[in-house]
């Protein structure tokens, strides 16, 4: 017998979480509450996330609609250099030397927001 509110995982061949089932009650007449919801993950060839998606009825990843996704962007180093919720607008990122985030702008490009120095 299944458990009511289970909560299942699905895991790549290099064990990362692509796919969370959530739980539902097929004994409520909500809709909400009865219809299988799932959250993806899609990952980069360095095993960083380049998107999650918002709870979805889809099994399949490539179902999922643009605008339930964040999708994630990286500099070679692996810190983040742009975010965007759906149709949002994108946050562009930068770092310090140090490796201490100093940047975070909405909607341009980090070449747009720097000065050239002489």
């Amino acid at each position: 017998m299944r458990l009511r509110y289970q909560v299942s995982y699905q895991y790549d061949q290099d064990n990362r979480l692509v796919r969370t089932d959530l739980p539902v009650d097929t004994t409520s007449t909500n809709s909400n509450f009865n219809t299988r919801y799932y959250v993806h993950q899609q990952y980069d060839a360095n095993g960083n996330v380049v998107w999650t998606s918002l709870p979805d009825a889809n099994t399949d990843p490539n179902l999922v609609p643009a605008s339930k996704k964040t999708t994630v962007q990286y500099f070679d180093t692996g810190s983040v250099y742009s975010s965007q919720d759906g149709s949002g607008p994108k946050i562009y990122f930068d770092y310090s030397a140090t490796g201490q985030q100093d940047l975070k702008a909405l909607d341009r490009p980090l070449s747009q927001l720097r000065r050239k120095v002489r």
